[in-house]
């Protein structure tokens, strides 16, 4: 029986191999092409021969437990291309690229597939070969090893291929040396416990070039003590590692000599470096090296060379003073630190960097940029919001440690000072050195600061184009709440050496827009120097200012605000521009008239300009005062506008003050003094526009706001209160009556309810809410006065709209949610094993089905609506797709419905849209029902409806 056994085993075998007409192993020079399946124990390319092919193509499948490509030292030049999408090597246990025979080849192309438990590429031999190119190829292995015992073995992956592994080993025992692996053109290889280069071999090589992609948890080069001189190389591509050690591994120390070269528009990104005595790290020219925590530059093996840039997501420390020879340092983070005595971009060489980003923070004394004649193009980007540059000596000072920096050339020595004595001299006087702070090039030119998005840099004084020959220097202040803020002197082209204001260099610029914002105490600028203070750019100076200096180009939509006194205005303040004149110390005589918003014989470039005067701000004008063309003037407490000649505001324009009670009780509101006659044409807008909250609403207030010889209003001369119904009262949340009194205007103000202007019924939701808005506004709580402030300037629909949004657009009832729930129903309908077309019934054949439904229901109270409850109805549509799997239906739909719940006069609407997924599997004794759905839905209600909106 056993014979007979055998006999019929092997005829099976026997008829297996016939049938699909394959040879194993592949001998004699033999080519052998799978196109279809074929499942072995092992696969050998050459046993006893040199120069067999296996092609594995046009979705062939091989399954191998065991492969071999060159089994002995007589098997050479053998080759396997694994080529074309769906083609694919499984060999499960291992495969190895050079058993003992050498220059042997795994070509793998085009899509197709490799995977194997142990991938060896030269186990024990040398020059063999593994190539993966192409996009979607791929090979998988849990350990690949480059020279597992062999040398001088190279695996190649690029075009867009891809390798993935557990472990990744190139030159594993000692004597495997001189292997290579090289990751290029969008080729990648991730390997997710660790990449080794180098465990006991030397010489080894990983090459990451031209758009590769290596990424591994741990790298380590140079692993033991024998693995010396391995070399990972990074160009123009990225290498990410949490961990990178070079010359060892987490458990110590190993080989000397192992070197990580990054340069060319090379990357490595990594948590923690550390490099063990005799090994390196180069970051050269065009490299990348980013740390995502604290980072010592100063470590022993760590070389920043000419044209690297280090980025830091920690405290960056041995850097030195000085970023110099090409070099840059990003800052990126909002742990990201650097903090030094003196920080100076450029010394002797071009090109040099400092980036500030993401949160990151600068702490300095003086940071110049282009600090010698040889130094030119610097930067340093400060960008997105609290992203700061510190230059405060002080502060400064306090992060110091260590000794003395070492001083510029020209700069004052420490002497026969003690370090504590020579630093107390600096703290007593910190910006002795050329008035101390932030330079934009001190001798060079062509260098930049762009403070960007939110970004803040903070400096007690600053000069662009600090000496003669430094030029075309450039500060940009761009993006919403970005700050230049200087506490004492700005200025472009030059400096002051005591008293004496020196000058500097031609072609400096500085320019704010956009939502920057430039802050200082004094603003100079030398002759053939520019400030730009363009569209959507805030300059404030905190002294006199004199609008006319010569290089000060105020331009279109931008907003200058002045704390000292005001010169050098012009007669016309046009183009959508803003001037403020803020606090008590602010004061504009202005000898002639003045035209806000042009003259009226002139058409005017750009509308909507505005003289705004607070906290105490006062403006004198000689002659006359013109507001046209949608201008604004607004008039603070305590601030106040004399016209020594008339006054006329068109009926576009607007007059507002500011409400506010003092200590008895009563208001005090900014006034316009007019010597002459003022004239308002119909229309004209007067008004409160801020602080409205603050007003009590059981008080009448009296304010006299304008005070003239002579009142003209609507073309009436003379004007008498009846007269002043054609002012427009601005303030939705106040009430205002004007009376004429000896020609002056008085305004009578009340104060109005929040539900009372938005239209809201008593008692409903939103009205409470109204009403503790209104209650926490007297009280002085900040967000309440905001959203007064806010409602003020709105109709009462618009605010009825505002709180409906702030308050309930988010908030749907449960009744809408049935909406959804109706939806649900349908989809369990589809999920019922017995129905006719779940498992088991019609439809059980199909491989996919797509259903629609249409639902609804209607809920009706009587004719006198005098039933409790509300009228409610439901309509929507919910369709989707079912795949059947024998017993399991799995199933996705996409649903819409729209409700309305009617009580009374009111009305509420919503429109719900969602998404779902449902599954579900029955068994003889046991079933599962599983549905989940998400989406969005938005409530609209009706004014005066009985639902509080």
């Amino acid at each position: 029986m056993k014979k007979v056994n055998l006999l019929i085993q092997t005829a099976v075998m026997a008829a297996c191999t016939a049938a699909f007409g394959q040879s194993n192993p592949i001998e004699g020079g033999a080519t052998q092409t799978i196109t279809n399946s074929w499942t072995v124990q092992q696969v050998i390319v050459g046993d006893n021969s040199g120069g067999n092919t296996l092609v594995v193509s046009n979705r062939g499948q091989v399954s191998s437990a065991v492969g071999t490509i060159g089994n002995t030292l007589a098997s050479f030049e053998n080759e396997v291309r694994v080529t074309g999408e769906g083609s694919l090597w499984n060999s499960a246990e291992e495969l190895s690229v050079g058993h003992l025979g050498a220059s042997n080849l795994l070509s793998v192309t085009a899509g197709g597939k490799v995977t194997s438990t142990n991938l060896y590429i030269g186990n024990q031999s040398g020059f063999n070969e593994m190539d993966v190119t192409g996009a979607r190829t791929l090979v998988e292995a849990s350990v690949l090893n480059v020279g597992h015992q062999g040398a001088d073995n190279m695996l190649h992956v690029s075009d867009g291929a891809a390798t993935e592994s557990t472990t990744g080993i190139v030159g594993y025992s000692a004597g495997a040396d001189n292997n290579a692996a090289t990751v290029q053109s969008d080729g990648s290889w991730n390997s997710s416990f660790e990449l080794n280069v180098g465990e006991y071999g030397a010489g080894n090589r990983l090459n990451v070039l031209d758009g590769g992609l290596v990424v591994a948890p741990v790298v380590n080069v140079g692993v033991q003590s024998t693995a010396l001189n391995n070399v990972i190389l990074v160009s123009d591509s990225r290498l990410d590692a949490k961990a990178l050690y070079i010359g060892g591994s987490a458990d110590g120390a190993g080989g000397s000599g192992n070197l990580v070269e990054v340069a060319d528009g090379g990357s490595v990104y990594t948590e923690a470096l550390k490099i063990y005595d005799g090994n390196r790290f180069d970051l050269n020219a065009g490299g990348k090296l980013a740390v995502s925590t604290n980072f010592n530059a100063g470590i022993s093996g760590f070389n920043w060379n000419k044209g690297g840039a280090l980025e830091v997501g920690g405290t960056v420390t041995g850097t030195g003073s000085v970023i110099d020879g090409g070099r840059s340092l990003i800052l990126n983070g909002p742990q990201a630190e650097w903090n030094e005595f003196d920080g100076i971009i450029g010394r002797d060489d071009s090109g040099n960097g400092l980036v500030i980003e993401n949160g990151g923070r600068v702490t300095l004394s003086t940071v110049a940029l282009g600090f010698s004649d040889s130094s030119h193009e610097n930067y340093v980007t400060v960008q997105g919001s609290g992203s700061t540059l510190l230059c405060d000596s002080a502060v400064a000072l306090s992060n110091l440690s260590g000794p003395p920096p070492v001083p510029p050339d020209d700069r004052p020595e420490q002497g026969s000072l003690t370090f504590p004595e020579y630093m107390k001299v600096k703290a007593q006087n910190p910006f002795y050195w050329e008035g101390g702070g932030l330079y934009v090039g001190r001798w060079g030119s062509g260098n930049r600061l762009d403070v960007l998005d939110g970004a803040s840099v903070l400096s007690h004084s600053a000069v662009l184009g600090v000496r003669a020959g430094s030029s075309n220097n450039v500060v940009n202040v761009a993006g919403s709440n970005a700050l230049l803020q200087v506490q004492k002197s700005l200025m472009l082209g030059g400096y002051y050496s005591g008293t004496n204001w020196l000058s500097g260099g031609v072609g400096n610029s500085l320019t704010v827009e956009d939502g920057g914002t430039v802050s200082t105490e004094s603003l100079k600028i030398h002759a053939g120097n520019q400030f730009n203070l363009n569209a959507g750019g805030t300059l404030a100076v905190s002294t006199n200012f004199n609008a006319a200096m010569v290089g000060f180009n105020w331009n279109e939509g931008s907003r200058l605000e002045v704390k000292g006194a005001l010169s050098g205005m012009g007669n016309v303040l046009d183009g959508h521009r803003v001037l403020t004149l803020n606090g008590d110390t602010a004061l504009w005589n202005h000898a002639g008239s003045f035209y806000l918003g042009g003259t009226n014989d002139v058409v005017i470039v750009g509308m909507d300009n505005a003289l705004l005067l607070e906290n105490g701000g006062s403006a004198d004008f000689g002659g006359d005062l013109e507001s046209s063309n949608a201008s604004m003037i607004y008039i603070d407490p305590d601030s106040q506008v004399t016209v020594g000649g008339n006054y006329y505001q068109d009926a576009t324009s607007t007059l507002r003050f500011a409400a506010e009670t003092n200590a008895a009780g009563a208001p005090v509101a900014g006034l316009l003094s007019v010597d002459g006659t003022a004239k308002f044409e119909e229309g004209a807008t007067i008004g409160y526009l801020s602080k409205v909250g603050q007003l009590r609403f059981d008080v009448i207030y009296t304010n006299m706001i304008v005070k003239a010889n002579a009142l003209i209003v609507g073309g009436v001369t003379n004007a008498q209160t009846a007269d002043l119904e054609k002012l427009n009262a601005f303030g939705s949340l106040v009430r205002v009556n004007f009376e004429e009194d000896n020609q002056d205007i008085y305004a009578l103000v009340g104060r109005k309810k929040v539900a009372e202007s938005a239209g809201l019924t008593a008692g409903t939701m939103l009205a409470n809410v109204a009403t503790e808005i209104d209650r926490m506004s007297m009280a002085g709580n900040p967000g309440a006065d905001n959203l007064v402030e806010l409602l003020n300037t709105i109709s009462g629909s618009a605010q009825a709209t505002q709180l409906q949004q702030h308050f309930a657009e988010a908030a749907p009832t449960p009744m809408h949610s049935q909406g959804l729930g109706g939806g649900m129903v349908e989809v369990r309908q589809r999920m019922r094993v017995a129905g006719p077309q779940g498992p088991g019934g019609m439809g059980q054949y199909k491989e996919a089905q797509d259903w629609l439904e249409v639902y609804g229901s209607w809920a009706e109270h009587d004719a006198s609506a005098s039933a409790p409850g509300y009228e409610h109805n439901v309509y929507g549509t919910v369709g989707g797709m079912d795949w059947v799997r024998g017993d399991l239906l799995m199933g996705v739909g996409l649903g819409y419905s729209y409700s309305t719940l009617l009580r009374n006069a009111g009305q509420s609407r919503a429109s719900a849209g969602y998404g779902v997924g449902y599954l579900s599997l029955n068994r003889a004794d046991w079933f599962i029902d599983l549905a989940a759905a998400g989406g969005g839905a938005r409530v609209r209600d009706k004014a005066d409806s009985a639902f509080g909106f």
